[in-house]
């Protein structure tokens, strides 16, 4: 953002962007709500932002507005800092986790109007007219254009900027951008709007527009400084990446964690965790990569190690107790022998899609998947029937959105940890550990999720304090599929 230094006078901070597949929205939302936002509305020069959600052409686009007193603050250290010092999240969500993003600074040349709260509707509106022509092109806007737009009902500020800097800049014309501003109620589309955009100047100048732009959008949130909660983020010597989100500045607060599926990292609970800190604002709710995910561990993984891994995790934390310890297949069975081995270290435990004890077959399935995904693109084979194996035939065919965020994961997963990892599931046996439970449980199952629902049913009778229960209309990752009713279930057992 080179030559802002000499501009002067205020602006207008105007950033379009949109997740990639493989980002939920609910990560999305909260890294720009409660961090990558509110972090810039704490600079002097920054009074306010806005985010607002595309409609009609612009829909899957999402808006993010500030503005600027001076423009020249943002070649200030205090925001150029901000891109040095970017938490783990903003790296990974700005370099690999949007399909599109467009920054554009512009200085203020207009305004007509009042409004000094947020406006519900904007109507957003690019040209780009050569220099030569801007003169003549400014004049109607400004003496014919905006005056009737000001006649359409709801109307109620009409800002004009100018472009200073894009990374696209068009040398040889001057980029304009008009920020129309209504009620929710309002005349976009009407008689006065039409008549607007139906006279005989516009006539005569629309051809000197070399290029126009109309993006229609609704007010989504309100960023504020006082929100700003980003996560806390690490990692130890036997996990790579761990998450602490909700509320964080209390080392007190309860703690919820999160272990989870082999072949996935801990965004396999992004729509969970955005729910549950809603039900539980005073929460913390703590998520990791397994070992073995992303890394190569050296060595066969139990589900004893496994375990181990979180108490040390916790234990780098500063967690002596957990209020519930909630896990999916691998992850599942690694809360199960948690619960066994240190129930001094949870009060409740949540278990999901496992199996207490690993029988023959599904050995054998193992050691096939292991020589599969050893072979040439066995990887990709793989997710291919982890997806079919996972998920409903009726998800499937509809393509929910997380089969391609899991698909992704799969993908990215490291090959020698998988088969580390396998090692737990051959292996695992802990139905006489179980029975020593004591503390309150619930085991959840996919109602679709093969043999499971049986088989879970039947292990959950052997803990006293435990209960079991089927999630409709899901498979293997209920939290996923129908996160609906897993959240519901997770809710009242909390």
């Amino acid at each position: 953002m080179s030559g802002l230094s000499s501009v002067s006078g205020p602006g207008f901070f105007y950033v379009l962007s949109a997740p990639k597949e493989t980002l939920s929205s609910e990560e999305y939302h909260d890294w720009y709500n409660r961090e990558h936002g509110p972090l810039r509305l704490k600079l002097d020069f920054i009074p306010n932002g806005f985010r607002y959600q595309g409609r009609d052409a612009a829909k899957g686009i999402w808006m993010a507005c500030y503005d600027l007193d001076q423009v020249a603050g943002l070649e200030d250290p205090s925001y150029t800092n901000l891109r040095a010092t970017r938490s783990r999240r903003e790296t990974a969500i700005v370099e690999h986790g949007l399909e599109y993003l467009d920054r554009r600074i512009y200085s203020l040349y207009s305004s007509r109007g009042s409004a000094t709260d947020s406006s519900p509707v904007i109507l957003a509106v690019t040209m780009r007219v050569k220099d030569s022509d801007t003169e003549e092109v400014d004049k109607w806007y400004e003496e014919e254009h905006l005056e009737l737009l000001s006649k359409i009902p709801g109307w109620r500020r009409s800002r004009r900027f100018r472009l200073v800097w894009s990374e696209d800049i068009v040398y040889g014309h001057t980029e304009l951008l008009a920020v129309h501003e209504f009620a929710k109620q309002n005349g976009i589309g009407g008689p006065e709007h039409q008549l607007a955009r139906d006279t005989p100047w516009r006539s005569k100048v629309v051809d000197k527009i070399s290029y126009t732009d109309r993006k229609y959008f609704e007010l989504f949130h309100i960023l504020k400084a006082d929100e700003h909660q980003p996560p806390k983020e690490g990692s130890t010597p036997e996990i790579t990446s761990w998450r602490l989100d909700g509320n964080t500045g209390d080392p007190q607060s309860p703690v919820v964690a999160f272990s989870n599926s082999i072949l996935t990292n801990f965004h396999i609970w992004d729509e969970t965790v955005a729910a549950l800190r809603v039900s539980f604002p005073n929460f913390r709710f703590l998520r990791y990569n397994t070992r073995g995910y992303d890394s190569n561990p050296g060595m066969s993984v139990d589900v004893d190690m496994l375990s181990a891994d979180l108490v040390s995790l916790l234990d780098h934390l500063n967690i002596e107790t957990c209020h519930a310890v909630i896990g999916v297949s691998l992850g599942g069975i690694t809360t199960l022998d948690f619960a066994a081995h240190y129930p001094n270290r949870l009060k409740k435990f949540v278990a999901c899609d496992c199996n207490c004890k690993a029988t023959p077959s599904n050995s054998k399935a193992w050691d096939e998947r292991v020589s599969l995904v050893k072979s040439s693109d066995g990887l990709h084979q793989h997710a291919d029937q982890t997806i079919q194996r996972w998920f409903t035939a009726s998800a499937t065919k509809a393509q929910i959105p997380a089969i391609a965020r899991v698909k992704s994961m799969i993908l990215s997963a490291s090959v020698d940890g998988f088969v580390s990892c396998t090692n737990a599931l051959k292996t695992a046996d802990l139905s006489t550990k179980i029975k020593s439970i004591k503390i309150p449980g619930m085991c959840v199952v996919g109602s679709q999720d093969g043999a499971l629902p049986h088989t879970m049913s039947d292990f959950t009778k052997t803990m006293s304090q435990t209960t079991c229960t089927q999630i409709p209309d899901s498979g293997h990752l209920p939290m996923l599929e129908n996160p609906t009713a897993f959240i519901a279930e997770l809710t009242g057992f909390l």
